[in-house]
């Protein structure tokens, strides 16, 4: 029996043949894949849903899309969700409406001391001192000193030029919060 030798890169001897000779690994290699499946290693987004409701599938009419109630963006406004706010502006909805208790869409930021909104609501227009007249007359800033935003938002709406002299309906100045203190 005659057995052949070579010298591998390490200088060690190894019979031929004694290694087999397969195809290089390839993507036909379970060697390389994963017993359930490979997981995509990117991100897939989500489908996008579009609110159309339709009377029935017979019909030739074209589709109806749903009615946005303001109240939604009031909610979207308060959760913070920025990109939505931001459509419905884009859309037509004003940016200085107002909900059922007087509260425009900047008032409800400051409250929550979201400050990317609150910026975006001022480009888009929003008045800064609005008051909400069916509250107490209470603005932004009130909101922000009251909810412990002064600092930081408080600061930003009177460096664009909030009124900081404007009292609500108790007298009070936006420093001094929304409510009198109790005696």
């Amino acid at each position: 029996m005659v057995i052949a030798a070579v010298l591998n890169t390490a200088g060690a001897a190894r019979r031929v043949g004694s290694l087999s000779q397969g195809p290089p690994p390839g993507p036909t290699d379970h060697r390389f894949t994963s017993p359930r499946g490979s997981a995509p290693s990117f991100r897939v987004p989500a489908p996008v849903l579009e609110p159309v409701l339709y009377s029935s599938d017979e019909s030739d009419e074209a589709p109806t899309r749903r009615v946005v109630k303001t109240s939604d963006v009031f909610s979207l406004t308060r959760h913070n969700r920025f990109e939505q706010v931001d459509a419905m502006l884009a859309k037509g909805l004003p940016v200085n409406l107002q909900d059922a208790n007087g509260n425009s869409l900047l008032v409800i930021a400051c409250q929550n001391g979201l400050k990317r909104l609150a910026k975006m609501l001022l480009r888009r227009g929003a008045n800064i001192n609005l008051q909400n007249m069916l509250g107490s007359g209470q603005h932004p800033l009130h909101y922000c000193f009251a909810y412990g935003y002064g600092e930081t938002l408080g600061a930003y709406l009177i460096s664009k030029g909030a009124d900081v002299a404007l009292r609500n309906e108790d007298g009070l100045e936006c420093y001094y919060g929304i409510k009198p203190p109790v005696r």
